[in-house]
């Protein structure tokens, strides 16, 4: 015995053209194949922050942390939101427009992105310990403020901020003083580390044959007025002691410490949230995504059944 009405969709959906039942048919397996993969990926970072200890920037080591503290703005140039003008120390825009297209006589709008872009100025993180460099570039970004308005022109305007017209803007910032989560690869840079020795070496001596008359009253032992070979050698040593000099006091110093996007496929986090809050939005985006998943496959599944059954 059919159900109330079901006679009646198997009928529709048979009457359907054969483009528009593919795509409807593939549109709803192929989305839920996407959402089951956003889930997975989902429950994947949950469990990836909650087996990463939280460290502190003192006593961190290097490579892939987790820091929870507050963000800070370097000095300098400050970091300005392009749409809004809002002082931030991240920040992420879209300007997307309204485009309308038709499908067997059938009129369908969405919103197609013209024009984006996102910060990739470094700021702070500090904690109870110190302060590391955080760069933001190819992170995953859980922002403190979202705006979202409307216009009518491809770029907004500073004092509009309309709930219609033909562009949607959308922009993402985080400000200084709001609470940090940070999970990424973990580097120290020290000048002595990058520096390249014999180039350094020959500036040193470069600078010296510039002051002649300097070098010939500290190193011409036999006063001729002209450096032999070994009077040459002497000083050659002497300046690759200088370098060697600078660079142990270099490395007496901690160093500049930078967390980023890690060399392999882990995860790159910054969120202006607690630890717990990421969790629970990823665990909760993961069981949307499984029901989203499920409720797609039925839908494509018997949207076939329907036709070829």
């Amino acid at each position: 015995m059919d159900l109330p009405g079901l006679t009646e969709i198997t009928a529709q959906v048979q009457a359907w053209d054969a483009p528009e039942f593919w795509f409807v048919s593939l549109a709803a397996l192929g989305f839920s194949a996407l959402s089951f993969i956003k889930a997975f990926k989902g429950l994947h970072r949950s469990r990836l922050l909650e087996d990463t200890p939280t460290s502190l920037v003192r006593s961190a080591s290097q490579g892939y942390v987790e820091f929870e503290g507050t963000g800070r703005r370097l000095d300098g140039e400050p970091v300005i939101a392009p749409l809004t003008g809002t002082a931030c120390t991240w920040w992420s825009y879209t300007v997307e427009e309204r485009k309308t297209y038709r499908v067997n006589k059938t009129r369908h709008t969405h919103w197609q992105t013209i024009n984006s872009g996102s910060s990739e100025a470094l700021f702070e993180l500090e904690d109870s310990s110190g302060r590391c460099i955080v760069d933001p570039e190819g992170a995953e970004v859980f922002p403190s403020a979202t705006q979202s308005w409307r216009g009518s022109s491809a770029w907004p305007e500073r004092h509009g901020r309309g709930i219609f017209g033909r562009y949607r803007y959308t922009e993402r910032r985080m400000h200084a003083g709001d609470p940090l989560l940070v999970v990424g690869y973990l580097t120290t840079h020290r000048a002595a580390e990058t520096s390249n020795f014999a180039e350094e070496v020959r500036v040193v001596l470069a600078d010296w044959k510039s002051r002649q008359s300097m070098l010939v009253r500290l190193y011409d032992k036999d006063n001729d007025g002209v450096l032999d070979l070994q009077e040459w050698e002497k000083a050659r040593r002497e300046a690759a002691a200088l370098v060697r000099r600078e660079h142990a006091e270099e490395f007496r110093h901690p160093g500049i410490a930078v967390i980023g996007a890690p060399p392999d496929d882990r995860s790159f986090l910054l969120a202006a949230k607690s630890q717990a809050q990421v969790i629970k939005r990823y665990k909760r985006g993961a069981v949307f995504g499984l029901g989203l998943f499920f409720l797609l496959l039925t839908v494509g599944v018997t949207l076939i059944s329907m036709r070829l059954g």
